[in-house]
């Protein structure tokens, strides 16, 4: 339960659940396998992480949906107002299901029953169906998972992938403050343990205020130069404005325009790809960020 010294010092409770998985060494599970999706009369494994087996409720179930309104129902009242809700894909995986509904009806389900129990609490989703999730969310992780690597090829890298995740962000720009707010995965700016360049550090920041997506740090702090706590505070400056993005020459170099923000009119060219592009005369190097 969150502390009063927490709030004392103007912060707020927040908390990260993935509310339709189920482990299969977890008590729900053991107690209640048959509220999991099923196949053949029993349970079907959703997918595999955490070296077990995870199962998917079925959220079409009024058990099912009573267990999550209170679980849901008691964060808030334990003071959790801001509730990430992770690998929601979940409730939305092919099977047999108690009502007869689709996958993404069955979805929608559950998340409906969150938002009543969450109230005016804010909601993150992440791993989720983006226009399913149209109407619960007040927030969501609009691509994959950034990580401290940079690699422009897919095979190049396998996993978490800072310029992957930075596209994504780029590309689903439009969705923003229209249906949520998008959230890009949190910014990397520690100076340790990373093998981001500091040019491919800032054009991630840099590319994440000026969209005015969600600004999330996760770093271990102690590891946070000046420089990068520096970065944090211009990424910050730059939101708030209204955004337009233009792709200027193939599909890794941008001009994000952000303009009425507190910052005033933002040119900022992006350019992901790794080689160097030019804007009219003005010459961007590789995986790097350019205000004109």
């Amino acid at each position: 339960m969150p502390s009063a010294a927490l709030f004392s010092q103007g912060f707020i409770a927040g908390i990260w659940t993935a509310p339709f998985s189920a482990a299969e060494t977890s008590g729900l599970f053991q107690d209640h396998a048959g509220w999991m999706v099923q196949e053949a009369g029993a349970p079907e494994v959703c997918s595999r992480n955490w070296g077990k087996k995870i199962y998917a409720l079925d959220t079409t179930l009024p058990d099912v949906k009573e267990w999550l309104g209170q679980t849901f129902s008691a964060l808030r009242r334990m003071g959790f107002s801001f509730l990430k809700v992770d690998f929601l894909f979940a409730a939305a995986m092919p099977g047999e299901r108690a009502e007869r509904a689709t996958p993404i009806q069955a979805y929608r389900e559950g998340m409906k029953t969150i938002r009543q129990a969450v109230g005016d609490g804010f909601i993150l989703g992440c791993g989720a169906p983006l226009l399913p999730s149209a109407g619960f969310v007040e927030g969501m992780r609009i691509g994959e998972d950034t990580a401290p690597h940079w690699e422009t090829k897919r095979g190049a890298f396998q996993g978490p992938n800072a310029y992957y995740a930075l596209k994504n962000s780029i590309m689903r720009s439009f969705l923003h403050r229209k249906l949520w707010l998008n959230d890009p995965d949190c910014l990397l700016l520690r100076s340790q343990d990373i093998s981001l360049t500091p040019n491919e550090r800032e054009l991630y920041a840099l590319a994440a205020g000026a969209l005015d997506n969600m600004i999330i740090e996760s770093d271990d702090l102690a590891l946070v130069d000046e420089r990068g706590r520096k970065l944090l505070r211009k990424a910050i400056a730059l939101q708030g404005g209204r955004v337009n993005v233009r792709g200027l020459m193939g599909d890794d170099f941008y001009l994000i325009r952000s303009q009425g923000g507190p910052a005033g009119e933002v040119r900022l060219i992006a350019n992901l790809s790794d080689r160097s592009n030019q804007y009219n005369s003005f010459e961007v190097p590789p995986c790097s960020a350019r205000f004109l």
